[in-house]
C-alpha cells in the first residue's frame, strides 16, 4: 500500500515500499507546466528544468551532477503540459544524499543569469531536433490545430525568440517563486526503504517553508470543433 501524508504547508508525501532490490527512487513532482505560461514566457517551465540543477549557494556549476554520480546516482527530468518533475535514483543506502540534493536544489537553487544564458543554445538546439522529428512535429501540429484559445495550443519547448532573449532571469525567477512552492509539490519515494523514516526525513527538509500561494487557474473555454480541421504540412526534410 501506499503510504501519503500532506505537511502542515501543503506539501505531499508519496511512499511506496517496494523490496525487490536495493534501490530507491526520489521523484519531485510540481503541478506546474506548459500550460500555466504566457505568449511571453512560453518554453519557461521547461526553460526552468534545465537551469534548476545548474548551482546552488553550496554547490557550484557542476557540483550537484558530481555528487549524484559519487554514490552512482543517476538523475533527470522532464516537463510537459500539466506537470514538471525530477528525480534521484541510486541504491536505497543513498536515499539521504539524493533527498538532501534535492531539497538544496529547490531551496537554494541560484537560477545565475550565468547559467541561465549558458544554457540557451542547448535549448535552441533541442528546439531544432524537435523540428526534425516527425512525432513530435506531429504532436506540437495536433495541439496547435485542436486548441485555439486553450494554451495546450502552445509547445512545451517554446518558440526560439523567447529562448534566446525573450525569457529573462527575473522572469524565471518569478515564475520559479510562483509555481515551486510546497503547496503545489508532491514528493515521491518508491523502493527499498521504511516509508514512516521516509516521511519523518522529507519533514525535516521541507516542513519549515512556507506554503505558498498557488494562483487559482482559469483557461478560456475552448470553442467546439464543428468541421473537420485539415492540416497538410510539407518540410524540407
Amino acid at each position: 500500500p501506499l503510504t501519503v501524508e500532506k505537511l502542515g504547508n501543503g506539501l505531499t508525501i508519496v511512499v511506496k515500499e517496494a523490496r525487490t532490490a536495493p534501490l530507491v527512487t526520489v521523484d519531485t513532482w510540481f503541478r506546474v507546466g506548459s500550460r500555466n505560461e504566457t505568449d511571453a514566457n512560453n518554453g519557461v517551465a521547461h526553460f526552468l528544468e534545465h537551469t534548476l540543477f545548474k548551482g546552488t549557494k553550496k554547490r557550484g556549476l557542476g557540483e550537484i551532477a558530481r555528487d549524484i554520480e559519487t554514490f552512482g546516482g543517476r538523475t533527470n527530468a522532464g516537463t510537459s503540459n500539466d506537470y514538471t518533475h525530477y528525480y534521484i535514483s541510486c541504491e536505497a543506502v543513498h536515499l539521504d544524499k539524493a533527498l538532501e540534493i534535492q531539497a538544496d536544489v529547490f531551496r537554494n537553487s541560484t537560477l545565475s543569469k550565468e547559467n541561465i544564458d549558458a544554457e540557451r543554445p542547448v535549448i535552441l538546439e533541442e528546439i531544432k531536433r524537435a523540428a526534425d522529428n516527425p512525432s513530435h512535429v506531429l504532436w506540437d501540429t495536433l495541439m496547435s490545430t485542436a486548441f485555439s484559445s486553450h494554451p495546450y495550443r502552445r509547445t512545451t519547448l517554446g518558440p526560439s525568440e523567447n529562448i534566446a532573449s525573450g525569457i529573462s532571469r527575473e522572469a524565471m525567477s518569478d515564475f520559479f517563486q510562483t509555481w515551486y512552492c510546497p503547496a503545489n509539490m508532491t514528493v515521491v519515494v518508491v523502493g527499498d526503504i521504511e516509508a514512516a523514516a521516509v516521511v519523518e526525513k522529507i519533514r525535516a527538509l521541507y516542513g519549515d517553508l512556507p506554503s505558498g500561494k498557488v494562483p487559482v487557474v482559469s483557461f478560456p473555454a475552448e470553442p467546439e470543433i464543428k468541421t473537420p480541421r485539415l492540416v497538410r504540412k510539407e518540410m524540407d526534410v
